[in-house]
């Protein structure tokens, strides 16, 4: 664990020597992250979904007629529709033409955008990696490039965030066919990773936004549906509320709070990755002298925010 916690910091460690084994230590160092983090970036995507259900369970149990509150599949998406519903006349999140109606995103097909833009970026890492080894492999990387965009034309979801996102991932996606990417060998890594860091880049930009808009958004309605439930349960002045319901009010406040605050840890994450691929530029083409105190932040903060991560959501292996 303790190598995969230390992987991108390596890419600063390795600059110094300059030798090809170096530069290759670095690269297979650099995709170990995808490996370290993919768990964890799994989980917080899939909060996404987790939330809203969260949000329409506290609502139904605040409801007056909980017997005929919306079902959460007309809540929170991801099943089927209702019984004599009609289909939608317009893909959500795209823009309402005339005499149709728009169908907002629901929070499954967010969660589901958002899964497929990690499942690009970490395939890119993981190539790497398989290209250090002589091991071609594009990892399914057009794949899940294509799915984004596909996902994107019924969704009109990342145009939300960025105009240009949907052109760049396609563009992504295309660029590694075009470079016969699963052919290429170690001799064209420098190559490689050099014009991929432009769409790196854009992917963790892309990828923080999702993250402090959208889930932070799902995660404030979620916050406001735990108030209304006690609000609405709980005795009223001069009523003594029982000791019992405050902490367990307390408990489930303090629950999505912290998903909130990991929020924070998974944007630096991707900061760190961001930065440790800029890196890794420098090291293939030679142009970065080595700096282990660099290496040292580096390494401890992404440490530090997989933990924070791994333990918010689970996936240290700790029961809870």
């Amino acid at each position: 664990m303790r190598l995969a916690l230390c992987s991108v910091g390596l890419i600063f460690l390795t600059a110094a020597c300059g030798s090809v084994d170096s530069q290759l230590d670095a690269v297979r160092a650099f995709a170990q992250s995808a490996v370290t983090v993919e768990p964890t970036f799994a989980a917080v995507a899939s909060d996404f979904y987790a939330s809203c259900v969260r949000q329409y369970n506290w609502q139904v149990a605040a409801s007056a007629d909980p017997v005929h509150f919306r079902s959460l599949e007309e809540w929170c998406g991801g099943g089927v529709a209702p019984r004599g519903s009609q289909p939608a006349t317009q893909t959500c999140g795209g823009p309402r033409a005339a005499g149709q109606s728009q169908t907002p995103c629901t929070a499954f097909d967010d969660s589901q955008q958002w899964q497929k833009i990690h499942a690009v970026l970490l395939a890119y890492m993981r190539a790497l990696g398989g290209l250090a080894d002589d091991q071609g492999n594009d990892y399914g990387l057009p794949k899940f490039a294509d799915e984004v965009v596909a996902l994107n034309a019924s969704t009109g979801w990342l145009g939300g965030l960025d105009a240009n996102a949907g052109h760049n991932i396609a563009a992504f996606g295309k660029w590694v066919l075009d470079a016969k990417f699963a052919g290429k060998r170690k001799a064209a890594l420098a190559g490689i990773v050099d014009q991929a860091d432009p769409y790196v880049q854009d992917l963790t930009v892309q990828l923080r936004e999702i993250a402090q808009t959208r889930y932070g958004e799902a995660l404030r309605l979620e916050t406001l549906a735990v108030d209304n439930y006690y609000a609405t349960y709980l005795p009223r002045p001069p009523v003594p509320v029982p000791i019992a319901d405050r902490i367990q009010y307390v408990r489930d406040r303090q629950a999505v709070a912290a998903r909130y605050a990991a929020i924070s840890a998974y944007t630096d994450a991707l900061d760190h990755i961001a930065k440790g691929h800029a890196a890794l530029v420098d090291v293939l083409k030679a142009r970065a002298p080595g700096n282990p105190a660099a290496a040292e932040r580096l390494v401890t903060g992404f440490a530090r925010d997989v933990a924070v991560l791994a333990h918010i959501y689970g996936t240290d292996g700790e029961r809870r």
